[in-house]
């Protein structure tokens, strides 16, 4: 485990029954702990003496005695059981309600049949209570006590529910029977209806011809059918006539329709068109501006290129004529230097030859 994201995945574990783990460079962290109990769905072991209150509720501060008492974070999963009292108690009443179910699931072998007839308030009657003193879930939390555990009889529970599936399925079958006793009786069939006219002809089919009466109801039902079949055809008429009356509205509003959205789509055709011919011509303006600032860059470009090669030449040209000048200054000098000298040595020359000839020492 190198990160607690992977504690999350112990959640997985659906009979997760035990969890050792000991002290490493993760769970001496904060919280990790807290972290573990609530990423595990399934605990089963969880001792005061491996997790303490302080840890399981952050941000819980309480005294040194509520504190973990064995902190390697190692867990005895199958401590030996101890019966208390409490549990000797529970056991005993289990073990009267076992016997009150096998003494009422038998009623014809029983002596005293006033239990069997009323015997509702002693199976369900409420134990006793075993503590007058109740104590709420935080006290019992503070005070360190051991939650509390259920012992159960596997026979005992085994003939309760037994017991409590017979009766189920034996209220079924009463219920059944008092459905089928209610049941409703089969309706009747009704008799034929006997109309007037068929109460005359029987009466009087000895006596008197009805031939003629026949003829003439025979002719008032066929002027009768003839109107409503007339009536029936204006009403589809006027029906029809509704009708086509509608579907060409309707036709008149759906051509509507279509010519206003073509319209429309016309409209925003144009209008498109003279979008995009605005945003050409903007286009083009824009390279237009674009090619005169480039040619304009050119020029300055080509005229500042110009001017450097004219300064350079310039320059080339002075400072060829100032060397050429200095040269000749030079020349000048050394020139005027040595006349000088020439005409010094020569006067030198004229003073010797006019004075005589001097000692070795005066010549030096």
């Amino acid at each position: 485990m190198v990160s607690k994201k992977n504690i999350t995945g112990l959640s997985g574990c659906p009979r997760l029954s035990a969890l050792t783990l000991y002290d490493t460079p993760l769970s001496l962290k904060v919280s990790y702990r807290h972290c573990v109990i609530n990423s595990i769905w399934t605990l089963k072991a969880l001792d005061n003496h491996v997790i303490s209150d302080e840890e399981i509720m952050e941000d819980w501060h309480l005294p040194s005695k509520f504190r973990a008492k064995a902190p390697q974070f190692c867990v005895n999963l199958y401590p030996q059981l101890k019966l208390t009292v409490w549990m000797c108690v529970a056991m005993e009443i289990v073990g009267e309600e076992v016997n009150l179910s096998q003494y009422t699931s038998i009623p014809s072998f029983s002596g005293n049949r006033q239990k069997i007839l009323d015997p509702g308030a002693q199976r369900w009657s409420a134990p006793p209570d075993l503590d007058a003193k109740a104590m709420d879930s935080e006290s019992f939390c503070l005070f360190g006590l051991k939650a509390t555990m259920h012992l159960s009889k596997p026979f005992a529970d085994m003939l309760m529910s037994r017991k409590a599936d017979g009766q189920d399925v034996r209220d079924a079958i009463g219920h059944l029977h008092k459905l089928k006793a209610h049941a409703p009786s089969l309706r009747q069939p009704r008799p034929p209806n006997i109309t007037a006219e068929k109460r005359l002809v029987d009466q009087r089919s000895n006596c008197l011809s009805l031939a003629p009466f026949w003829e003439i109801e025979r002719a008032y039902r066929a002027r009768e059918k003839a109107e409503d079949l007339r009536a029936r055809v204006e009403r589809v008429v006027q029906a029809q006539a509704l009708r086509a009356d509608a579907c060409s509205r309707h036709d008149a509003f759906g051509m509507s329709r279509r010519k206003e959205a073509l319209e429309q789509r016309e409209r925003e055709r144009v209008e498109a068109a003279e979008a995009m011919s605005l945003r050409r011509a903007q286009r083009e303006q824009e390279v237009q501006r674009v090619r005169q600032r480039h040619a304009r860059f050119l020029e300055e470009k080509r005229r500042k290129a110009s001017e450097r090669e004219t300064v350079e030449l310039f320059s080339r040209q002075h400072v060829s004529l100032a060397t050429a000048v200095a040269r000749h200054c030079t020349r000048q000098n050394l020139r005027h230097a040595l006349h000088e000298r020439r005409q010094r040595v020569a006067s030198i020359k004229q003073h010797t030859t006019a004075g005589g000839p001097d000692t070795p020492g005066q010549q030096q």
